[in-house]
């Protein structure tokens, strides 16, 4: 009893942030513990002591002491002392910048206090789990935990962790620019706090005020805040909070341009937070006294600061086994390298001659695409192979679970059912969790994943040397706040140029892409509306093509010439295809398309082609030239469905599912009937026409579908060619993907769906992909690492270059620049590049295709070039050879001979 009540004590002096006091009475309590030899107190007393330390900024320490209480209640099969120690290990991996491992303690107590019915401590995990997220930059999936974490709070009446998670609540709601709500959340917090005695987290909720009041430019409420935050700090033992509190008083002063004391309360925080080991603060402040730097003109200094700060987020990066979670950890620290390359930018002005832009180009690559570049090496090596099997049977259990709730929720889609909606909408989101985290620790136990390194992005001189031909020049973008760049690179010289801010630029490619989109079918609309919208449309486009081609390749006249363009795009323009674009060098009273003189390519980054083109050298070409998959059966009432009526069966939930899907993306008008798509069976002919004998396949109808796709037919083929219809899921891209024949000859329902991880699944060690259906180019857009979604998919399959669309495609268009595009592939043996190029330029110039919304869609990513890849593939058909028609009579009759003296031995 004694022992407790000292343990008691001790945590009320941690409530009220005494944290001596508190180790002070802890220690009593673990000594009287051990007299006793109980071994559940002793842990008691180590989780305790643990916290303590954290808040002393004295992680190794903390370390021990979880770790000794974790094999403690191992010892004695304590699951509830264990799942504590366990969260607690987890607090401190998250304040020591390894969210990864972090995650990974979570994940095991969440399945111990599951196990036993522990709902308090369930809700410290979810809860728990939310904050890293958070952290991540994924405030989705934080808003989800933090939600579910508040209800089971509540449910179990802890009013202490209820407050905690409106303070977490706030925080999201403040990143989601949503101010009112989180200061509603936040206010609620400090009050629940003070009524409860917890100065330290009324402190936190405090602080998460100022910032929203900063966010809404109201510095001196901010400050005010931050003040009365500061005071509730107990001198000494909270330094990690004070390090974030500095600095966010520093940014008020810094936003009312008071550089010097900005300066000061940064200087004050950058040894707090060393001191704290809290790698997020220490970036934080390096990247604010970098600013201040730049703004006061000590570009040397400020340059030092940034790289410093740089340096450690790409330590933090390569702790987060996760792709996802890197990727959106990314997106929250873009800033430092927009920063990076503007103080590198301003510094060649002043010294042009010290290759001050060359070195911003190395940055621009390090910012872009980096989890996909780790993610297309990976896909080189099989991260199974080697691994725990259970690990993998969850996988795959997951994996079924995760599709069979999405097939629930396409039939769902529309419905009044709300509180059934929204029920499986969160067990997809936990799902996707879930089945991330066995993914993650796939790779964190694979002996093939464990001996990868890193692929490093390339820099300048290595661009030139591996990519760029004679023929070709890369245009790489940077969008940024105040000024953005664009670097032209040739193989032996590169120039910058500066451009807008990426507010004017993305806010210009929008209106584009919304009149382009205008043109765009919706089922059920009346013709006389389409028309109408199509008008106004039109009498847009032309002006927001100016105004765009103006912005973004105005200043680079006199500089492209007739070369192929690489072209390297950030943010919104990924959406436009810059083929439907102005030349800038032509005349202004009789502009043309940048296409006119240009081939152009779209790249995720250059160290991606890179990565594709090395693949590509090291493999051996496909055998056959091209696999075409085109006009599935999706109706039961399909006239190529024969069967007698007494077969009929009722249309799988499956079908319907994927109706509904279609519906909601404009496909299908109703979610009853899906289009057919008449054309792309004269799309599959017109391919099979232009292919060299015998080297083709065609694969239309009922060989149309989900299962001989996921056989081993199509990796003989150095072109593959989809046309169908595509789904495409921004919010869980895993759940896109493309449909195929939903029956079969007799009329029975079928699976014919083929999902994004069905094709990362896929061995299809390709040249090229052509995704000849809607929107197929889309995806999740996540800042600097760019769109993810099927093109992805793809490349990780062993695609090595992508054809795909930016919208919803007209089905006949379609038709039509595909047969072009092969024409020009297989007849004139054009390149990729060249003949999507020419397809599009030949539509582009006739009246009834040439809007842009018919030929421009298509863009090709990846390798476009194939004498780049190291072996020139010729796509040229054999010529074929006149023979007279007395030769041809002739030997038919000779064989006729043969045949009959062959019949007449063998009778």
């Amino acid at each position: 009893m004694i022992a407790q009540a000292t343990s008691n004590i001790g945590e009320t002096y941690y409530s009220s942030g005494d944290f001596k006091k508190a180790i002070e009475h802890q220690e009593v309590a673990l000594n009287l513990w051990r007299e006793l030899t109980d071994i559940r107190g002793q842990s008691q007393a180590l989780v305790a002591l643990g916290y303590d330390y954290i808040n002393l900024a004295e992680p190794k320490q903390a370390l021990e002491l979880f770790d000794q209480a974790v094999a403690f209640s191992q010892s004695i099969h304590d699951l509830h002392g264990e799942a504590l120690a366990l969260i607690a290990l987890s607090s401190l991996k998250a304040k020591t910048s390894e969210p990864q491992q972090a995650l990974d303690a979570l994940n095991k107590a969440r399945e111990l206090s599951e196990r036993i019915g522990d709902q308090t401590s369930l809700a410290i995990v979810i809860s728990r789990v939310g904050v890293i997220y958070f952290g991540l930059g994924n405030n989705e999936k934080a808003l989800e935990f933090a939600t579910e974490g508040n209800r089971l709070f509540e449910r179990s009446d802890e009013k202490w962790g209820a407050a905690e998670n409106r303070v977490m609540l706030g925080k999201i709601h403040h990143a989601f620019g949503e101010e009112e709500l989180a200061l509603k959340y936040l206010n609620e917090a400090v009050d629940r706090f003070r009524s409860l005695s917890m100065p330290r987290l009324e402190s936190q909720a405090l602080q998460d005020i100022g910032l929203v009041y900063s966010t809404l430019n109201d510095n001196q409420k901010a400050i005010d805040a931050y003040q009365r935050s500061m005071k509730l700090l107990r001198p000494g033992q909270d330094q990690q909070r004070l390090a974030y509190t500095l600095n966010y008083i520093g940014r008020c002063y810094e936003n009312e341009h008071d550089y010097k004391t900005a300066s000061d309360y940064y200087d004050r925080a950058l040894p707090l937070s060393r001191v704290a080991s809290d790698q997020a603060a220490e970036i934080l402040t390096l990247h604010n006294l970098a600013q201040v730097e730049r703004a006061l003109g000590n570009l040397d200094a400020a340059r030092a600061n940034i790289e410093a700060s740089i340096a450690l987020t790409e330590s933090f990066r390569a702790k987060v086994v996760s792709q996802d979670l890197r990727a959106s950890y990314f997106a929250t620290v873009r800033q430092n390298y927009e920063l990076y390359i503007e103080v590198l930018m301003m510094l060649h002005k002043m010294r042009p001659s010290e290759g001050f832009d060359s070195a911003a180009f190395g940055v621009s690559e390090r910012a872009r695409a980096r989890s996909l570049l780790e993610t297309l090496q990976e896909a080189q090596t099989n991260v199974r192979e080697g691994v725990d099997p259970s690990l993998l049977e969850r996988e795959k259990t997951l994996q079924a679970e995760l599709n069979l709730k999405a097939e629930r929720q396409m039939k769902l889609t529309g419905s009044q059912e709300k509180g059934e909606v929204d029920k499986v909408a969160q067990e997809i989101n936990s799902l996707t969790t879930e089945l991330a985290a066995v993914r993650d620790q796939i790779r964190s136990t694979s002996p093939h994943y464990a001996a990868l390194t890193a692929p490093q992005p390339l820099d300048l001189r290595e661009v030139q040397q591996r990519l760029i031909d004679d023929d070709s020049i890369l245009l790489e973008y940077a969008l940024a706040d105040e000024r953005s760049y664009v670097w032209v690179v040739t193989r032996t010289a590169v120039s910058t140029y500066e451009l807008g801010s990426r507010k004017d630029i993305e806010e210009s490619a929008k209106r584009l892409y919304a009149n382009v989109v205008a043109y765009q079918i919706v089922p059920g609309q009346p013709v006389e509306q389409t028309e109408e919208r199509r008008k106004r449309a039109d009498d847009s486009i032309q002006s927001e093509t100016t105004s765009l081609s103006k912005l973004i390749l105005g200043p680079l006249a006199g500089t492209l010439g007739n070369k192929r363009l690489v072209i390297i795009p950030d943010g919104a323009l990924q959406y436009i295809p810059f083929q439907a674009l102005l030349d800038p060098d032509s005349n202004a009273s009789v502009p043309r398309f940048l296409l006119e003189s240009h081939e152009i390519v779209n790249e995720p980054s250059a160290s991606t082609l890179s990565l594709l083109i090395t693949e590509a050298r090291e493999r051996k070409p496909a055998p056959n030239s091209v696999a075409v998959v085109a006009d599935p059966v999706f109706e039961v009432d399909d006239p190529r469905v024969k069967r007698a009526s007494q077969d009929a069966t009722p249309e799988s939930a499956e079908t319907k599912r994927v109706k509904q899907a279609l519906r909601d993306v404009g496909i299908s008008a109703d979610g009853v009937q899906i289009p057919r798509l008449f054309s792309s069976g004269k799309e599959a002919d017109a391919i099979m026409s232009y292919a060299p004998w015998g080297t083709g396949l065609k694969a239309v109808g009922f060989e149309a579908n989900r299962d001989w796709i996921l056989g081993e037919h199509l990796a003989n083929y150095r072109v593959v060619h989809f046309a169908t219809h595509g789904l495409i899921n921004n919010e869980h891209p895993e759940l896109s993907g493309i449909v195929f024949s939903l029956f079969d000859q007799q009329g029975r329902g079928q699976d014919g769906f083929l999902r994004l991880h069905d094709i990362y699944n896929l061995h299809l060690p390709a040249d090229l992909v052509v995704l000849s259906a809607c929107s197929t180019g889309l995806g999740k857009d996540v800042r600097g690492e760019g769109l993810i979604g099927l093109t992805r998919g793809f490349m990780y399959a062993g695609a090595s270059g992508v054809v795909a669309s930016l919208w919803k495609v007209d089905d006949e268009a379609t038709a039509e620049l595909m047969k072009l595009f092969y024409a020009g592939l297989f007849q004139n043996g054009l390149s990729p590049a060249a003949a999507l190029k020419e397809a599009q330029l030949t539509m582009s110039q006739q009246k009834r295709w040439q809007s842009p919304y018919y030929w421009a869609a298509f863009v090709l990513q990846g390798r476009y070039d194939e004498q780049v890849g190291g072996h020139r593939l010729s796509y040229l058909t054999p010529k074929r050879v006149a023979i007279p028609v007395a030769l041809v009579v002739g030997l038919i009759g000779l064989i006729f001979i043969v045949v009959r003296r062959r019949r007449a031995r063998i009778i």
